[in-house]
């Protein structure tokens, strides 16, 4: 017991190191002065501590036991709700990406449609096209023909015409018919 008189500290005896002895007194502590929030010992109840409120270290104990069960209760509880939470944002999750995806779908299958429909228009202005060109040629072709028939004529009429006028006047006369 001198040991620990000597060593005054707060702390394990060292016969019981679960046991804590004042600093001051050197004899357990078996109080809790809830006013300076402290362990204290019997002494220190009637000097320094002395007007202010005390409990007994098993009481206050128990009184902080109870007030960590309901503590780990709320904690228990804000578990209970965080893990809802996250199971519920996982499954928003989920839900998005899969929206994401038939969405996505969505997309491609108008966007096909509509570049199904723009090749088919393509085409059919092609075809449309290739019908125009070729009634248009061929209408020209008709009018080219024509012209060349009249314009072969008509260098044929003035090779006659460049031939008679070096001709006799009867060589005139006899082409006359021909006119």
């Amino acid at each position: 017991m001198s040991l620990t008189r000597k060593s005054k500290k707060v702390g394990a005896s060292p016969a019981n190191p679960k046991v804590i002895l004042c600093k001051e007194h050197g004899i357990q502590l078996l109080f809790y002065c809830e006013t300076c929030e402290q362990l204290i010992c019997l002494y220190c109840t009637t000097t320094q501590h002395s007007g202010h409120n005390h409990e007994t270290v098993t009481n206050m104990a128990e009184k902080q036991r109870e007030e960590l069960r309901k503590m780990a209760a709320t904690v228990e509880k804000m578990i209970t709700g965080l893990s809802e939470a996250h199971e519920k944002i996982e499954k928003m999750m989920k839900e998005i990406r899969q929206l994401g995806v038939e969405v996505d779908k969505q997309i491609d299958e108008h966007y096909d449609g509509v570049i199904r429909k723009l090749k088919e228009q393509k085409e059919d202005l092609k075809k449309q096209v290739h019908v125009s060109v070729s009634q248009k040629v061929k209408a020209v072709t008709t009018q080219l023909e024509e012209v060349e028939f009249i314009q072969a004529e008509v260098l044929s009429f003035k090779e006659l015409n460049d031939a008679l006028e070096k001709s006799s006047d009867q060589e005139v006369l006899s082409v006359k018919k021909q006119l």
